[in-house]
């Protein structure tokens, strides 16, 4: 059955300065907009299901909650949804895979893989 909880995150100086250079990595990537500067406090919904999509595999979703709307949103600044499924390393028991996903406002196919792409083709 999967564990539902609303939480409330404060978040340090030095951890924003991380939390604002991965969003900027993400705009890159995903070719959105950068995002604005991650908040030093926000609320999100977090939620988990163990043994799905199959047995063995535990997945996470994390919504960010927009206190203005008083909606759950895919972004609020830096701070993005997401989809994490974590499994154990099937050669390694000491680690794990993780897999996560990004729910990026605004994104589209960037340019820079455009580019090359076409070089492959």
């Amino acid at each position: 059955s999967p564990g539902d909880i609303f939480t409330s995150v404060q978040l340090r100086n030095s951890f924003m300065d991380e939390m604002n250079k991965a969003g900027a990595q993400v705009a890159l990537l995903t070719g959105s907009s950068p995002p604005e500067a991650c908040a030093e406090h926000f609320r999100e919904r977090v939620v988990q299901w163990r043994d799905f999509p199959s047995p063995g595999l535990l997945t996470v979703v994390e919504i960010p909650f927009d206190e203005k709307t008083q909606t759950f949103v895919s972004q609020i600044g830096g701070h993005f949804a997401t989809v994490s499924v974590v499994q154990a390393h099937p050669q390694s028991p000491d680690e794990m895979i993780v897999t996560v996903g990004l729910f990026v406002t605004g994104s589209a196919f960037p340019l820079w893989a455009s580019a090359h792409l076409a070089q492959m083709a």
